[in-house]
């Protein structure tokens, strides 16, 4: 008996599971998840998701939805094609038993329904919230679950001190803590106090603060002996006078001090050179956000183990032979980069790097500035940089107005493993462009970002309607978006799974 039963599994489906000997066998992915949606989460997770391995795959992907997909891509796409608000909170209830993680990505008006919906999520890990300005609730903490592990809280010029303090005896479990656009100001100064009254479990702080200087970065590398990333954001940290530096904790390997949001301190001065100089090779990522050249040769002497570079900054940056000569001692220096993002670049630049980091799996370009004059990147650049990193999943190549069909040949051709491509402001790239890379990349490209992209037209919604691919998430320009509305809602109806949405014509949605 037991042998026919095991002959009978050979025999059937790829996932091993005799699917095919019932009716539903011949019901593709889209169809049985428009079926789930009408079904309870208890339902699908105790009875759906036992049928076999694809039904459970698939109950897991749609409990999951209530959590952005498409992750860190977060930093270069539009809000807007996340959840609505209203559809986050109506998914929270829905699947409140099961729950662990929740994002509200977009700033919310009402704090009272986000506090009565996390309170509802007995099982809640991690929690994501932006909140509008004065409109924090500090009783937010009362809502926390006592098992909550991460904690990313937004909330522009509002002071949290209350709310931190309560947190390590409401979350004793707490390893990530970002408070970000706050103002929090220490009881008594004394910020050594508050730290240790978490748990040694605290391994990610990430904070901004007025009056946060180095002494209080001092205090925290001396406290929190387990911290692995800190982020730190203060207009104090331009004050060097007298500024002393205790070495940082073993644990450290990610930090990020910035004296605004988006612009680091400058690594070349006194106090910010001695505590790489001193600690820099336990560092694997370092995000550095300044113009400075003296901060990119004081990173290539002494963090010379890096994997995550980012030098990317909201300001815009004109690139002058003095910083296209800093940034291509980059790639030589830094041979084991795993992830870069750079403001700017040219053609030299991007041949350095796919000369020498071949390990590159996230490469990001965001030029906010168009006055690069003869240093915009062409066609050559992109070319060199793939050809050498074979091994690219997320590309972002903002405003890079001069690359056309030829780099997504070669993008198409050398990056199998590609994931997410971002192409905003790419004026060249047309429907052919688009012809040419999807098709290579069927099996592995799922989320592609062409808002501000003119030369787009429906030719490329048509070719999505006509061709099966992984895609999920489709960013195309606002007013093509509106243009072609009864198209995208024929092709939401043949591809449930794929997401056209319209992008905000603006580049720069990060919260940092």
């Amino acid at each position: 008996m037991g042998r026919t039963r095991r002959k009978r599994a050979r025999d059937g489906d790829g996932d091993g599971d005799g699917e095919d000997d019932a009716t539903t066998g011949g019901l593709d992915d889209d169809t049985l998840l428009h079926i789930f949606d009408r079904i309870s989460t208890r339902e699908l997770l105790t009875r759906a998701a036992l049928v076999c391995r694809r039904w459970n795959r698939l109950c897991q992907s749609h409990v999951r939805e209530i959590v952005p997909r498409f992750g860190d891509f977060s930093r270069w796409l539009h809000s807007s094609v996340w959840l609505k608000p209203k559809d986050v909170i109506k998914l929270a209830r829905k699947h409140a038993s099961t729950i662990t993680s929740i994002t509200f990505p977009r700033s919310q008006k009402d704090a009272e329904k986000i506090v009565s919906t996390v309170s509802a999520l007995p099982h809640l890990r991690h929690l994501s919230a932006a909140f509008s300005d004065d409109n924090f609730p500090p009783y937010l903490a009362e809502a926390l679950s006592p098992h909550l592990q991460s904690l990313d809280v937004f909330s522009r010029d509002h002071d949290v001190s209350s709310f931190f303090l309560a947190l390590p005896s409401r979350c004793p479990h707490l390893h990530t803590l970002k408070l970000l656009g706050a103002s929090v100001t220490w009881p008594n100064g004394d910020l050594g106090v508050t730290l240790k009254s978490f748990t040694l479990s605290l391994t990610t702080l990430h904070i901004s603060s007025s009056d946060f200087g180095w002494d209080h970065v001092n205090n925290i590398f001396k406290c929190c002996s387990n911290l692995s990333d800190l982020g730190v954001v203060s207009s104090d940290l331009l004050i060097l006078d007298h500024a002393s530096i205790s070495p940082m904790p073993p644990s450290l390997t990610s930090l990020r001090l910035c004296v605004s949001p988006g612009l680091s301190v400058a690594y070349d001065r006194s106090a910010p050179w001695k505590l790489i100089k001193d600690s820099g090779r336990q560092l694997q990522a370092l995000y550095a956000e300044s113009t400075f050249s003296g901060t990119w040769q004081a990173i290539c002497k002494a963090c010379t183990n890096l994997k995550v570079l980012d030098l990317s900054t909201c300001d815009e940056v004109v690139i002058t032979q003095l910083e296209e000569k800093a940034l291509c001692k980059i790639p030589f220096a830094l041979r084991n980069l795993e992830k870069v993002c750079l403001p700017t670049a040219s053609d030299n630049i991007l041949v350095q790097f796919g000369r020498f980091c071949s390990h590159l799996i996230e490469f990001e370009l965001n030029q906010r500035s168009r006055k690069t004059g003869a240093y915009n990147v062409q066609d050559k650049g992109i070319m060199a940089l793939v050809e050498g990193c074979n091994k690219l999943q997320v590309m972002s190549l903002v405003n890079c107005t001069n690359i056309t069909h030829r780099s997504m040949r070669f993008i198409a051709f050398h990056c199998p493993c590609l994931r997410a491509l971002n192409l905003f402001g790419c004026k060249l790239i047309d429907d052919e462009a688009v012809a040419i890379l999807v098709p290579r990349l069927s099996n592995s490209l799922y989320c592609l970002n062409l808002d501000c992209c003119p030369r787009i037209s429906a030719a490329t919604l048509e070719f999505f309607r006509e061709r099966a691919s992984k895609v999920e998430l489709l960013v195309i320009h606002k007013t093509l978006h509106n243009k072609l509305g009864a198209l995208i809602k024929c092709i939401k109806a043949d591809h449930p799974l794929l997401n056209i949405k319209a992008g905000a014509g603006s580049s720069n949605c990060a919260l940092w």
